[in-house]
C-alpha cells in the first residue's frame, strides 16, 4: 500500500534466521493429547444414553491415528476420559494439524456403528513456532483449554472438549508421559455390615410378633445391571 516498513532490513535478516532456526529444529516432534472429558454432547439419538470415546489424527492418513476403542465411557453425555493419546516421529508439514474427534459407539438391532459426535483441528504448526507456547512446554505449564466441537452437518456446537496439548522436541520427547486419573473399570468388592435394626414401623393391623423382617440392597452400575443382595429373614421380631 505504499506506507513504510517499520522494520529495517537487519531486522528482516534477524526474523527470518530465527524462523530458518525453528524450523530446521523441528525436523522430528512429538504431539501428546491429554484429553481429560467432555461436556455438553449432542448424541444422534438425542438420548441421553450415549456410549463415546476419543479417535485424534496428525495427518489424513493411517500413520499418526489413535483410535481409542477399547477404552469407551458408557451411558452419559459428561465422559471423563484422562487419557493421553501420544504421537511420535512427527514432521512438518505432513502433521502440521491435529484432529480431535469426539465417537459414538451406537447399537441398533445388535449392530455396532460409530458416529463422529464433533472434532476439533488444532495447529500443532502455530504452537511450534510461538515462542510463548515453547515456554510454557518448557515449564510443563500448558493450561487446560476447552474447546468447541463441531462437526460438518452443522454450524452448531457439538459440545467441548477439556484438554491440553504439548508439542515436544528431541530432548522434551524424552519426558515421561504425564499420568492422569484412572477412569477404566475396575472390579472391587462392596460390603454393607448391618448391625441392627430398630423403630419399625408395621402396617397398621398387622402385629409384630408375626412379621418376617429382611434386608434389601440394590446397586445399579453404569451397565445397567442392576444387582440385589437379601440379608437372612427374621420371623416375629419387633425391633
Amino acid at each position: 500500500n505504499g506506507s513504510a516498513s517499520c522494520y529495517s532490513d537487519a531486522d528482516w535478516s534477524a526474523t527470518l534466521a530465527k524462523i530458518k532456526a525453528a524450523y530446521d529444529k523441528k525436523m522430528e516432534f512429538s504431539v501428546r493429547a491429554y484429553v481429560l472429558s467432555a461436556d455438553g454432547l449432542t448424541s444422534r439419538s438425542g438420548s441421553s444414553d450415549c456410549s463415546s470415546f476419543i479417535w485424534s489424527k496428525a495427518a489424513s492418513d493411517q500413520s499418526k491415528q489413535f483410535r481409542d476403542d477399547k477404552t469407551i465411557r458408557e451411558h452419559t453425555l459428561h465422559p471423563q476420559f484422562n487419557k493421553c493419546h501420544a504421537h511420535d516421529h512427527c514432521t512438518f508439514p505432513g502433521n502440521c494439524l491435529l484432529q480431535v474427534s469426539v465417537i459414538e459407539r451406537a447399537k441398533s438391532f445388535g449392530v455396532e456403528n460409530d458416529y463422529a459426535l464433533g472434532s476439533v483441528v488444532i495447529d500443532i504448526e502455530d504452537r511450534w513456532f510461538s515462542s510463548r507456547f515453547r515456554e510454557l512446554v518448557k515449564l510443563e505449564a500448558v493450561p487446560i483449554e476447552a474447546l468447541e466441537l463441531h462437526c460438518p452437518e452443522s454450524s452448531f456446537s457439538k459440545g467441548h472438549i477439556r484438554m491440553w496439548v504439548d508439542v515436544l522436541g528431541p530432548a522434551e520427547s524424552q519426558r515421561e508421559i504425564e499420568k492422569l486419573a484412572a477412569t477404566e473399570k475396575e472390579s472391587f468388592i462392596l460390603e454393607i455390615k448391618i448391625w441392627r435394626v430398630i423403630n419399625l414401623e408395621m402396617p397398621e393391623g398387622v402385629p409384630a410378633e408375626s412379621a418376617t423382617v429382611y434386608l434389601q440392597a440394590t446397586h445399579e452400575p453404569d451397565d445397567r445391571n442392576s444387582v440385589s443382595v437379601e440379608t437372612d429373614r427374621h420371623e416375629g421380631v419387633a425391633t
